[in-house]
């Protein structure tokens, strides 16, 4: 869990791993006021994609037993709801749980 968040104006970023799962169907993000995590990934995490403000929006974690997916901001009221957001927390719930 990242210990700070910090709330700006952001639209998706840099996507680092375009064809991650985590991806599939996720072209926009954007928000107003959006939380966003405001630190480093854990050591041994995989950035998959960033905001444009370049903090991290979606990270993974494949520990020796289980997923992990990072995603950078909060749920669920706080992006612009026409951008995939849902979309990615999907995408993250399906993953993590191997359902892919």
């Amino acid at each position: 869990m990242p210990s700070n968040y910090v709330f700006e104006p952001v639209t998706l970023g840099t996507i680092a791993l375009p064809s991650h799962p985590l991806m599939s169907g996720v072209s926009t993000f954007a928000g107003s006021s959006v939380p966003c995590h405001d630190g480093p990934i854990a050591p041994a995490a995989t950035l998959v994609a960033s905001l444009s403000n370049g903090r991290p929006l979606v990270a993974t974690r494949e520990p020796s037993a289980g997923r992990t997916a990072l995603l950078g901001f909060y749920p669920p009221h706080l992006w612009d709801g026409s951008t995939d957001g849902a979309r990615l927390m999907a995408n993250a719930l399906v993953w993590a749980a191997g359902c892919e």
